[in-house]
């Protein structure tokens, strides 16, 4: 059985912010997580149950910082989620689940996929549920969340009732579901995919041909010949996360507008930056680079990042979205 768990408005209250550092905080009353004890109790007559977290903290803050956050007793039950990194490479995926999808329909895809025997959802949002779908939804006061009785009350009768169809063998996969294949998750067709590599190739391309791409030996040599005494390390800015680097021909190779032209040494910002985006992959860096954007006034985040860090920081913190809630 598997359970899909919300945090906000279910693990504690729903009002979870962001700070300039990219932590979460609450602003609501309470503290993170203080209701995660509580699950931890409800499910401890129940070790068949595993969770996929169908919370945003995956997207925002990647999936093993969320599931990091967790008491080791809920951890340990954690075998996936309902968001995936993938996802970003794959525009009418990722417009479908950032603005039309609703809770439902984001879980509903992950039912289809794992084909579990059977599930429940605990969550704050109870939008696009429909009535033969209701009782796989355990639906929280999205300031209680399970400090409420009711709601735990509730769970552990959910919980009861599915572990009793397990043991008959009564109901099944698709007739716990009670929907058929929502109309907005839907597959990708041969065109659709060939389509969405076109534009995932297309913005490779830009993102590679829009800067020039240093290798390290080249950052090298550069450095000598402006007689530089401080010799750049690239190996070092990575581990460090002073720097990101794609692959190109084999090896690692660094944005020139990440450096600093007169000492090839990585901009301070870019640390920041890398740090508020954290998770995302070197191609997504170098595409978000290399991409107009509105919060910059229409231009590209490279073309402004040497004059004025301090928006592009700010940019992707909105990249990285302000406010988590789910």
């Amino acid at each position: 059985m598997i359970l899909y768990l919300d945090f906000d408005g279910v693990l504690h209250h729903d009002d979870v912010r962001l700070d300039l550092h990219n932590r979460p905080y609450l602003r609501g009353s309470g503290t993170l997580f203080e209701y995660a004890d509580r699950l931890t109790q409800v499910l401890a007559p129940y070790p068949q149950v595993k969770i996929v977290l169908s919370t945003s903290w995956v997207r925002v803050k990647r999936f093993s910082y969320a599931v990091g956050r967790l008491p080791v007793e809920l951890r340990q039950r954690v075998i996936g989620a309902t968001w995936h990194s993938r996802f970003m490479l794959d525009d009418e995926l990722l417009d479908w689940w950032l603005n039309t999808a609703t809770r439902y329909e984001q879980i509903i895809r992950d039912v289809r996929r794992r084909q579990p025997q059977q599930w429940l959802a605990l969550d704050d949002d109870a939008e696009g549920w429909p009535d033969s779908a209701s009782a796989h939804l355990v639906c929280c006061d999205s300031r209680l969340g399970l400090s409420e009785s009711r709601v735990c009350r509730e769970l552990e009768g959910r919980l009861a009732e599915f572990h009793r169809i397990g043991i008959t063998g009564e109901g099944g996969t698709m007739q716990a579901t009670g929907v058929g294949r929502p109309h907005c998750a839907k597959a990708l067709t041969t065109k659709n995919r060939a389509r969405v590599a076109a534009m995932t190739a297309k913005a490779k391309y830009a993102a590679r041909n829009g800067t020039r791409w240093f290798s390290s030996s080249e950052l090298l040599a550069q450095a000598k010949l402006q007689g530089l005494l401080t010799i750049p390390t690239p190996s070092e800015w990575t581990t460090h996360r002073r720097m990101f680097a794609i692959d190109l021909d084999g090896e690692p190779r660094f944005p020139a507008y990440g450096l600093d032209p007169l000492t090839f040494e990585p901009f301070p910002a870019m640390a920041a930056i890398l740090d508020i985006l954290e998770g995302r992959d070197a191609w997504f860096l170098a595409v978000w680079f290399e991409s107009v954007n509105s919060y910059l006034g229409g231009v590209c985040p490279r073309e402004v990042l040497a004059q004025d860090p301090i928006r592009v920081i700010s940019a992707a913190q909105n990249e990285a979205a302000g406010i988590i809630h789910g």
